[in-house]
């Protein structure tokens, strides 16, 4: 084997390792829904709540509250450690980043260290979750 062989197969290698690692980095964000969701440490939880609007100052929303009682019992949990609580609008942008996530407003989604856990527009599966982690 000439010189000129052995490094035009070392560029070969180099290139396809680098193709290889770039396709498994892709792959490991595809894991969870296209990377658009965070998965948080094993024993922590994400929560995120997509909802219609959230009301003007004085206005009483019965949705919103009760989001925010399940945001507050979610905190409450000493078993689990909620990394983070994000509340999103129904707005163009949010569509096409979640939009494959959201059948109707409001949608519930719990992450753990596993995925998606939990995806629902019913408050009673939410609370229903954090009954059987307390």
């Amino acid at each position: 084997m000439t010189f000129t062989s052995r490094i035009r197969n070392i560029l070969l290698f180099l290139v396809i390792t680098f193709f290889l690692v770039l396709i498994a980095g892709c792959m490991e964000g595809s894991k969870n829904e296209g990377g658009m969701l965070n998965i948080p440490e094993e024993g922590s939880i994400r929560f995120q709540a997509f909802i219609e609007e959230i009301p003007n100052e004085g206005e009483v929303d019965v949705e919103y509250e009760r989001m925010q009682e399940i945001i507050s019992h979610l905190r409450d949990l000493n078993n689990i450690s909620v990394e983070e609580v994000s509340v999103h609008i129904n707005s163009e942008s949010n569509i096409e980043k979640y939009g494959h996530l959201i059948d109707e407003f409001p949608t519930y989604i719990i992450i753990d260290h596993s995925g998606i856990v939990l995806n629902t527009s019913d408050v009673k599966e939410i609370t229903e979750f954090i009954e059987s982690k307390q």
